[in-house]
């Protein structure tokens, strides 16, 4: 079919097009992670012998640190907590409390009396099985570690820390919808919950 002279497509319009197209296929492939998703790395985080490293990331912020965790009953993870709260840093935290067996009670305890942010996370889920911290808004770590003892010095687990502001700007965005959902805890509530007959096994 020909076209009338002014009707027929630009010819230098079709070459930009196919250019386009060719580049932004090229690109897709050849574009480094940090370029594609934001972040500067990924790093394996492997147990037993984890609890050294997640200390070290608790002391290495600066501003603040955002805790999601099913199970939290790992008191020295606790204590760095509550000590980077003490040098300035803002420090939330959001716990399961539907927890069949072991119980954050201990922890939560420690957790509350110096004074650290926490919530119970919503009811709206079956259960809140999230594993991650977000640090200065630059640093993640997500994976399977709960942060119990166990988890860290004899389970086989593995986790991966991301280095960037745009993986972390995801999880933190998860977090704050989590937060707003969640509830406050208190000490006579959680001692309820606790002894009811209604655990879910995760």
């Amino acid at each position: 079919m020909s076209y009338p002279p002014s009707k027929a497509p630009p010819v230098f319009l079709i070459a930009i097009l196919a250019v386009v197209a060719a580049s932004s296929f090229y690109l897709g492939y050849k574009l480094s992670p940090q370029q594609q998703f934001g972040t500067a790395g990924a790093k394996l985080i492997s147990s037993p012998d984890a609890e050294d490293y997640f200390v070290s990331l608790i002391d290495s912020a600066n501003e603040s640190i955002d805790v999601e965790m099913y199970l939290f009953t790992n008191k020295r993870l606790a204590t760095t907590l509550i000590a980077a709260k003490n040098r300035g840093v803002s420090v939330r935290i959001i716990l399961e409390r539907r927890i069949e067996g072991e119980t954050s009670d201990d922890v939560i305890a420690m957790l509350r009396s110096a004074g650290v942010d926490m919530r119970y996370a919503s009811m709206d889920f079956r259960l809140t099985h999230s594993k991650f911290l977000v640090i200065d808004k630059r640093v993640s770590a997500v994976g399977s570690h709960n942060w119990t003892s166990a988890a860290m010095t004899k389970n086989r687990e593995a986790s991966v820390q991301v280095e960037g502001p745009l993986f972390a700007s995801q999880l933190s965005s998860l977090f704050d919808q989590d937060w707003s959902a969640g509830s406050a805890v208190s000490a006579g509530f959680d001692a309820y919950i606790y002894k009811e007959p209604m655990f879910i096994s995760a």
